[in-house]
């Protein structure tokens, strides 16, 4: 009897020690998100463009403003979770604002 308890004991033990070493993925993602924003910026101040292709549909669809449609379609196209379905969408969705956004060149001051 009291060598289960021991055992688990050991396994609650190593259960907890792992759970807690996982990698703080929205510190990561956010990092990333300022980083993408800043050679967004970049890119915009330089006059240069880097676009990503938004599949058509979803771009149409976003532009109606059907936005739960557009996850469902591209959970269907690309067969990925809802969370990342929805990130994706998200990031489309910033993209193409962006792009809509006038380039000014910068003055020659």
């Amino acid at each position: 009897m009291e060598r289960w308890i021991i055992i688990g004991t050991v396994l609650i033990a190593i259960i907890v020690i792992l759970a807690s070493h996982r990698p703080a993925v929205s510190d990561e993602r956010l990092r990333l998100w300022r980083i993408e924003r800043k050679l967004d910026l970049i890119l915009a101040h330089l006059g240069l463009s880097f676009k990503d292709e938004v599949p058509e549909r979803i771009a149409r669809l976003l532009a109606l403003g059907q936005t739960v449609e557009a996850v469902k379609v591209y959970r269907l196209i690309t067969g990925v979770s809802l969370a990342e379905a929805r990130e994706a969408i998200e990031t489309f969705r910033r993209q193409l604002e962006f792009q809509a956004q006038p380039i000014d060149p910068p003055s020659l001051d």
